[in-house]
């Protein structure tokens, strides 16, 4: 299972999307390359489409204790491409509000007055169903970051 992710990893690395754009002051006709980005959707459709598993979500979900054998390297597949989003989308590859969602993250801004303005961002995990690598529901628990310091200069 894991040599088969490779190979869908490498595959997204030797075909980008190409997107059509215009670039100078003539609006000269270009394409550019963008990565495409891992998913476990994506994997499952390369295995389906490759003939080599028609129905993949049996092994990540251990269907009826019948894959137990692969429940750790699912997990690190499941890892890999999160990580892939995450960091994609931290740094611009990707579409960050995108990768947010698929991975559960949601940022609120909330402002609060106290002679001062204070801005402070809450990231929260949405709380899903998805089961884990034992089969288990997790309880996602809220984050959030502390407001920034204040100026004691004055």
């Amino acid at each position: 299972m894991w040599q088969y992710f490779l190979d869908y990893k490498k595959d997204c690395e030797n075909s980008p999307f190409k997107v059509q754009d215009f670039v100078g002051k003539d609006g000269e006709m270009v394409y550019r390359e963008k990565n495409r980005c891992l998913s476990i959707i994506g994997f499952y459709s390369y295995l389906d489409d490759k003939e080599i598993i028609t129905d993949p979500s049996d092994y990540f979900e251990n269907k009826e204790g019948r894959y137990e054998d692969f429940i750790l390297i699912c997990s690190r597949i499941k890892r890999q491409i999160k990580r892939d989003q995450i960091e994609g989308g931290m740094a611009g590859v990707y579409n960050t509000s995108i990768t947010q969602r698929l991975n559960g993250l949601t940022e609120k801004v909330e402002t609060q007055s106290n002679n001062n303005n204070l801005n402070r961002i809450v990231i929260e995990e949405v709380q899903r169903q998805l089961p884990t690598d034992t089969g288990s529901h997790p309880q996602l628990s809220q984050r959030s970051a502390l407001p920034p310091p204040t100026d004691t200069t004055h």
